[in-house]
């Protein structure tokens, strides 16, 4: 028999997140989660090449939702 696969449930953090997403993207900005140890996973920001990695640990869809926010972050501050 298949084994059922989890499925998780993530937040919409703003109507505009792909916008959001292509322009920093674009502009050199990459936001994304390590990997996980005991389930707790860091967000880490590279900045065209300044990269900062955040001293909170997150499950992983608040790891998820603190990418989106700060994708949209950076989008709302250049523009």
């Amino acid at each position: 028999m298949a084994k059922k696969m989890k499925v998780r449930n993530y937040n919409v953090y703003s109507e505009d997140m792909a916008s959001c997403m292509s322009y920093c993207l674009a502009n050199g900005i990459k936001i994304y989660m390590l990997g996980s140890v005991k389930d707790e996973h860091q967000v880490q920001v590279n900045n065209n090449g300044k990269v900062t990695t955040s001293d909170e640990v997150y499950s992983i869809t608040d790891a998820t939702d603190k990418v989106w926010e700060l994708y949209c972050h950076f989008y709302r501050i250049r523009k």
